[in-house]
């Protein structure tokens, strides 16, 4: 069973820029001007995308154990950015570009999280 949750419609999420003073982020390559950015641990992903130094998106992942699934944790939309359908293609995007990638719902969403699944 899915739970609903509210997100805040102020989200700004700052500066690519700052996300990236850290070797922590690897380049995952450009989708409709969006440079995208992807740090992968063993159990845990953190997927980032942003133009002209603002940060666009961020998406946090978690494995479970005993699972091939990505579960996702957490989205966020940059403010101005939110209502475009702009997460379905990320989500696509990273299907096809990270080898093996399975994506799975995380138990609480947002109702623009709840359509997309």
């Amino acid at each position: 069973m899915v739970s609903s949750i509210e997100i805040s419609q102020t989200t700004s999420l700052g500066s690519l820029n700052d996300e990236l003073d850290s070797d922590f982020y690897k380049p995952l390559g450009e989708l409709d001007n969006l440079e995208l950015y992807y740090a992968r641990q063993p159990r845990f992903m953190t997927v980032i995308g942003g133009m002209k130094n603002r940060l666009v998106f961020r998406i946090q992942l978690y494995k479970k154990s005993r699972t091939r699934a990505w579960f996702v944790e957490l989205t966020e939309v940059e403010r101005k950015f939110q209502g475009f359908g702009i997460m379905p293609k990320i989500y696509h995007y990273l299907l096809s570009h990270i080898d093996g990638l399975i994506l799975e719902a995380g138990s609480h969403q947002s109702p623009g999280g709840q359509g997309i699944w």
